[in-house]
């Protein structure tokens, strides 16, 4: 058997059942000026792909290095409109690999990565190596504190007049909202707006009677 007849032809297998095509359709063309379609020579697709961001590995077909994270491709490269992505897949095809490796990346160029709810868990060893903090929650293993201010009071003891009032004013608000949600959690109705209110005086006078009591004037 020659080599001729080991390949089928430009139309396919010719013979029965082999597939022949009778009819093989033109494709498209299009007609332009050099000015505008100069960029489109030699090659009408690229074969690269943009090397920025984190770098995953190389491209199956043309082993080009594939280099890509949200933050890089939105602050460096300005590739999409916000620094959020989602990855979806099949269990057991590399999701959890791949996001640490872009965590990885992303710690060395700079930026810290924060995992919250990590159940599995699949970051706790990576931020360990990265020397990280590791915060474990749940029935005897820790504690949240949702009333602590330390911070804040902190960054207000350093202003003054009306920038120590807003971030004042701002942990405060965010404490209300918490124990608010904390209520209707446990209740499951929310609280009105007389209770919100005497949540947020009770928080007030805490911090006036505790440890922000410099800050705060009668």
């Amino acid at each position: 058997m020659s080599v001729e007849q080991d390949r089928p032809g430009t139309r396919g297998w010719a013979g029965r059942g082999g597939g022949r095509a009778g009819l093989v359709s033109p494709p498209d063309e299009w007609r332009g000026t050099t000015v505008q379609v100069c960029g489109l020579w030699p090659f009408s697709v690229g074969t690269a792909v943009p090397l920025v961001g984190v770098p995953l590995g190389r491209h199956l077909m043309t082993g080009a290095p594939v280099c890509a994270d949200p933050i890089s491709w939105f602050q460096l490269g300005q590739l999409i409109n916000n620094p959020s992505m989602m990855m979806l897949g099949l269990p057991g095809l590399g999701k959890s690999t791949t996001i640490r490796r872009m965590l990885t990346g992303l710690n060395a160029f700079g930026v810290l990565p924060m995992v919250f709810g990590d159940l599995r868990p699949d970051y706790v060893d990576l931020i360990g190596e990265l020397g990280g903090q590791v915060i474990t929650l749940g029935r005897g293993h820790g504690s949240l504190n949702v009333l602590d201010a330390t911070e804040a009071h902190a960054a207000a003891s350093r202003l003054s007049g009306s920038a120590r009032d807003a971030v004042l004013g701002d942990a405060l608000a965010r404490r209300v909202t918490m124990v608010e949600a904390l209520i209707t959690v446990a209740r499951r109705t929310p609280p009105t707006d007389r209770e919100s209110n005497l949540v947020a005086a009770a928080l007030e006078l805490f911090d006036r009677r505790g440890v922000a009591a410099p800050l705060l004037s009668d």
